[in-house]
């Protein structure tokens, strides 16, 4: 062993002594190829951290936040939003949907005269229907109050003396209602016919009970209500939205003859108002503030 290690170290000093430039070359270059990695390492590291260096010097973009993100895409969508055409619904018109409130008003008056006497009785009939609607179209239903009141005698004597009472029902109504722009149409009809309750009351002196007689129902208003001009059917007018109209009819004075009894001129006017109508809120009534025994003592 000791001699193989003395041969091995006399040969090394052999080709020094020989040829020393090339050994010790080659020996420098050897040694240059094994640190060539470790160099190379050496500067790619330096020159990440000088990357890593200038990123922080100049500010590297950050990931937008989750709340940045949803607020961008609030902005997005409003913006998008309003940018956006704004068309109604199809079908529906502005205004369409406002509620109006029908009102009628009518009165109708008969003067009647009996035949070779000078007995003559007035009777004013005062008929009222309203209703809301709240579209365009819509139908409004109802029942028309109508009230009467009577002038006259039915006949009079030296010991007595007749007086005329009528009563009418209440009838049901229907209004057809509409629009369309300006134009409005209103189609307004009774659901049955008038009955007018006659009756008379005859009293004679001396006698403490009247003596009370009915005939058959009348119908002078359910005839005059079908003489209005134009007729109730096809009321029209035009008007700009959320104004009041008022579209006028009237009943031209016409005779009714009754063979052997007598006569009646009668005649009418009436008018359908039209106005626009609020949604309200009811507000409960105010009460003060009181102690609890001055509250007490006000509920006793």
């Amino acid at each position: 062993m000791m001699a193989r290690s003395a041969i091995i170290f006399l040969t090394l000093v052999v080709l020094t002594l020989t040829n020393p430039t090339k050994f010790l070359s080659g020996g420098v270059a050897a040694q240059d190829k094994d640190e060539a990695p470790q160099t190379n390492l050496e500067t790619n590291a330096g020159e990440g951290e000088d990357e890593w260096n200038l990123e922080q010097e100049n500010g590297a973009p950050e990931e937008p936040k989750a709340d940045e993100v949803k607020e961008n895409e609030e902005v997005k969508g409003t913006e998008t939003k309003e940018e956006g055409p704004q068309t109604p619904a199809a079908g529906t018109e502005e205004g369409d949907n406002t509620p109006v409130k029908l009102s009628m008003d009518a009165v109708v008056y008969v003067d009647y005269q009996f035949f070779n006497s000078n007995d003559a009785f007035k009777i004013k009939y005062h008929l009222k229907m309203s209703g809301i609607a709240n579209l365009a179209p819509s139908v409004v239903n109802g029942d028309a109050e109508i009230a009467t009141e009577v002038n006259g005698l039915l006949a009079k004597w030296n010991t007595g003396q007749c007086i005329l009472d009528v009563k009418v029902a209440k009838v049901p109504f229907e209004m057809k209602y509409n629009r369309s722009g300006e134009d409005i149409s209103i189609n307004t009809s009774l659901k049955g016919e008038i009955n007018e309750i006659w009756e008379s009351k005859c009293t004679f002196f001396g006698k403490k009970r009247p003596l009370i007689s009915q005939g058959p129902p009348e119908k002078w208003l359910n005839e005059a209500l079908g003489k209005t001009m134009p007729p109730l059917s096809s009321l029209t007018i035009s008007a700009e939205k959320g104004t009041v109209a008022n579209i006028t009819f009237e009943i031209p004075e016409y005779d009714v003859i009754e063979e052997g009894l007598g006569g009646a001129k009668v005649k009418g006017s009436g008018v359908l108002t039209i106005e626009p109508t609020r949604k309200t809120t009811t507000r409960p009534a105010f009460r003060a503030r009181l102690p609890l025994r001055d509250a007490q003592k006000m509920e006793e």
